[in-house]
Order: C-alpha cells, then sequence, then structure tokens
C-alpha cells in the first residue's frame, strides 16, 4: 500500500470518527413545569436529547443536584432538592448542558396558598418540606360567631375529600390542629370542621351552618392511631 493511499484511508477514517461524534446532539429544555415548587416537590422537565436513560446524566437546580424520579429521552421528573435556591435547571447530557428559564422555589407546592383568617394574635405561617406542612399561627376557631386563625388551603369545588396525619401539635396552652372546609375566607363563613388538641385525648367535630352563627360541637371521638 503507497503512502498516499494510507493518507486516504486516515482522512477518511478522521472523517467517520467526527460524524460519529456529531450525531451525539446537544440536550435541550423546551419547558418545566410546573416552575415553581417547594422543597421535595416534583416538577417535568420537557425537552430533547436527554438520552433514554439517566447513566451518568446528571440534573442541577441552581447548582444543586437534584434526585430523578423518571428519565426519558424527551422527559425528566427530578424532585427540588433540600438546600436548593430559585434559579435555573440544568441537564447534562455526555457533558453538554441545556439551562431552563428560572425555577421559584416557594414555602408551599404548587396550587397552595395560606393566609391568616379573622383576628389573630400572632402572624401566621406556613411551609413544607419531604411532603410535612408546618403550619403556625394563633387565635380561635369554632367557639363563636367568627374565626381568627392561620389556614393553609387550596381551592375546592364540589364534592371532596381531606387525608391529612397530624405529625405534632406544639406550643401555647391549648394548641389545636385540625382540617375545615370553609365557604370563604370571611372570619363568620361557614364550615364543617374536625380537630384534636393537647388536652384531650378526642377528635372533636363542629360546623357553622349559617353565615354568622355560633360554631356548633356535634362529637368527639377517642383519637386511634
Amino acid at each position: 500500500m503507497s503512502l498516499n493511499s494510507q493518507r486516504v484511508i486516515a482522512a477518511i477514517f478522521l472523517l467517520l470518527a467526527f460524524a460519529g461524534r456529531s450525531l451525539a446532539q446537544a440536550p435541550s429544555i423546551t419547558s418545566v413545569s410546573p416552575n415553581s415548587g417547594a422543597i421535595g416537590s416534583s416538577t417535568q422537565i420537557v425537552g430533547s436529547n436527554f438520552g433514554a436513560s439517566q447513566g451518568s446524566s446528571t440534573v442541577r437546580l441552581n447548582g444543586t443536584s437534584a434526585a430523578v424520579a423518571s428519565w426519558s429521552n424527551t422527559s425528566i421528573v427530578v424532585a427540588v432538592p433540600t438546600g436548593a435556591t430559585s434559579g435555573p435547571i440544568s441537564v447534562t447530557v455526555n457533558g453538554q448542558s441545556a439551562n431552563s428559564s428560572s425555577f421559584t422555589i416557594t414555602s408551599l407546592p404548587s396550587g397552595w396558598s395560606n393566609a391568616d383568617v379573622g383576628t389573630v394574635g400572632v402572624t401566621g405561617s406556613a411551609s413544607y418540606s419531604n411532603g410535612t406542612y408546618t403550619v403556625s399561627g394563633a387565635g380561635t376557631i369554632g367557639t363563636g360567631s367568627t374565626d381568627g386563625f392561620n389556614f393553609t388551603y387550596q381551592p375546592l369545588s364540589g364534592d371532596g375529600t381531606i387525608i391529612a396525619r397530624v405529625l405534632s401539635n406544639q406550643n401555647g396552652s391549648s394548641p389545636t390542629a385540625g382540617v375545615i372546609i370553609r365557604e370563604s375566607l370571611n372570619a363568620n363563613s361557614t364550615y364543617a370542621y374536625i380537630h384534636a388538641t393537647t388536652s384531650s385525648s378526642y377528635f372533636y367535630q363542629r360546623y357553622r351552618s349559617t353565615t354568622g352563627a355560633a360554631g356548633y360541637p356535634t362529637s368527639r371521638r377517642a383519637r386511634s392511631w
């Protein structure tokens, strides 16, 4: 084989090698939904060229590594990582990265809100992390014609069911925690309410059937865990 033919073969080999590399296309992000959320909540990244499986590829939220729940060539689902701050989400595949627009860290998951209802003794607040809601506030509910308490809620249309587990109930002379369905955020709204206190071994049920009426206790039942 002549020297010139060897050079031609080497040149063809180099062209094939570079062509093979060009087939590994860079990842691209087209959307992130939701584009805000609390620590521990999930978000979906939609785009292209992520690869069929994660392998050594990574996802970061403003520099903090995010745990992956599912991965495909066009969709990735991740959990918002502990310690993350608001900023872009980056997907890195084969050393090539794609960045989204800014993702906003919130205290509550998407769809949830927090507000003080009526007159309260202390301004309340709420936060969420890794499946647990923490609600703080002061006031009373269910003992008169108006209520004052901190409320973490989401809208409900039609029939609905609420399932909740109270992990702890702290501070105050008789702290109360429970679940409630209200007609509105007005202090004198109708409602149905079940709650527990640290001073009793019972769950209590109350309701206000007419706006502005006194809250009415209906029953109590022993707690069971």
